[in-house]
């Protein structure tokens, strides 16, 4: 199980994400002061839809332009991280976070943007004192919770990750990404038929979930339901998944069953 658990780990490092959001989140934060010009908002609108577009350097443009005009535009701070954490370039994120941090303490979704960040950048232990200030602040943060038990279960701390994600799932039993993660968590601990019973839900909540078809298919396998991963990992494949890591694996995992 220890040699499982390895293989796992690593392959929770291409599965596990961890979820960066931009506003569309239950919180209770004052509006921005100085509230922003019609000019700045006009920037950082544009940059909202290129972002949404997945046009992330277009959309910094913008946001650098709105920030220059008002440089105490919070959430220009906080798109800009997400698109810079987007584009993978991690330090400059937590930049424009902190800086929100800063312009607005109990903005609770930067807090849990920045402890993705450190998150992505294997520091779980600052990630998970950004996650505790955003449940602080918000206690009904269902991603917050999701985002810490990731962190948990990358440190080992299984159980701890999983009762973060049933308060997740409590709080929001919609949310698909909580589901895969406790199914990842599952994984690590050996219980195969509660992470495809995880894995089942995630797919039914969001039917294209590529990364939920890959983990199921690992959990099959181990319980020798060769079939069964076949099909899924050709599902995972179809909705972008990579083959030959998927399949490098699912061969690294017939060998310790």
């Amino acid at each position: 199980m220890k040699n499982l658990v390895l293989l796992l780990s690593v392959l929770m490092l291409i599965l596990i994400p961890m979820a960066f959001i931009v506003g569309c989140q239950q919180q209770t934060e004052p509006p921005p002061t100085p509230l922003p010009t019609s000019q700045v908002e006009k920037h950082f609108n544009a940059g909202v839809e290129l972002q949404e577009q997945g046009k992330l350097q277009e959309a910094i443009s913008e946001y650098d332009e709105a920030i220059r005009l008002n440089p105490e535009l919070t959430m220009a701070y906080n798109y800009r991280g997400v698109a810079y954490a987007s584009l993978g370039q991690y330090e400059r994120a937590i930049q424009d976070f902190n800086e929100a941090i800063r312009l607005n303490p109990e903005i609770a979704l930067a807090y849990n943007n920045r402890g993705a960040a450190y998150a992505k950048l294997l520091q779980y232990e600052r990630a998970i004192q950004d996650y505790d200030e955003a449940i602080r602040l918000n206690p009904k943060y269902a991603m917050a919770y999701s985002n810490r038990g990731g962190a948990y279960d990358s440190l080992s701390q299984y159980e701890r990750a999983i009762q973060d994600y049933d308060q997740a799932i409590r709080l929001d039993p919609e949310y698909a990404m909580a589901y895969y993660n406790r199914g990842n968590t599952y994984l690590n601990l050996g219980q195969f038929e509660r992470a495809i019973k995880d894995c089942n839900e995630a797919i039914r909540l969001s039917p294209k979930y590529a990364m939920a078809y890959a983990n199921r298919a690992i959990a099959y396998t181990m319980l020798g339901m060769d079939a069964e991963a076949e099909q899924d990992v050709e599902r995972a494949v179809e909705l972008g998944f990579d083959r030959v890591i998927l399949e490098t694996q699912i061969e690294k995992v017939k060998k310790l069953r």
